[in-house]
């Protein structure tokens, strides 16, 4: 080959530590969740090395994964290439937020929140909504006056949730 892929999507672990409703681990469809070998990671490095985009999240929460933060510190991985990951942010500890902050890469973290109350949060994701918001805010505050990691929050809409997403 003369070039590698450019974009690469890494699914780090299928295990996750949430029940959404919108999830397939809601309805146990996920079969044998596992997370993935971190020596998975030593094995895509010459793939690592080449990529401008990799996306290092699928069915799981990648913060929850040895392999994902195996990925995050690979010296194959570019200053320059974007990572992006999805996570539920419920897992972030001191330990994990030096690591993101630690990130050479252009890291962009996108925290799936799902609702503006905690009742709806907790009806939806089964998990506390102020500890997420605390967690933003801890992340927010620890990147300081720096530009990355970027930190966008998403929202699935469902009839559950429509009414706190609309003004």
């Amino acid at each position: 080959l003369e070039c590698g892929p450019r974009i690469l999507t890494i699914e780090s672990t299928s295990i996750c530590n949430l029940r959404c409703v919108m999830c397939p681990h809601a309805i146990d469809a996920v079969q044998r969740p596992k997370h993935m070998p971190t020596g998975v990671i030593d094995k895509l490095s010459h793939v690592l090395a080449v990529a401008s985009e990799a996306q290092l999240h699928g069915i799981g929460e990648p913060l929850s994964s040895p392999a994902f933060w195996s990925a995050l510190a690979s010296p194959a991985i570019q200053p320059d290439c974007n990572l992006n990951i999805n996570t539920n942010l419920t897992l972030l500890n001191d330990r994990k937020l030096a690591l993101l902050l630690d990130v050479k890469a252009q890291l962009k973290i996108n925290v799936s929140v799902d609702a503006a109350t905690e009742r709806t949060y907790a009806r939806i994701r089964g998990a506390e909504l102020g500890e997420v918001v605390d967690n933003v805010r801890k992340l927010v505050a620890a990147r300081g006056d720096r530009r990355r990691p970027i930190v966008y929050i998403n929202m699935t809409l469902m009839r559950e949730n429509i009414e706190e997403a609309v003004p």
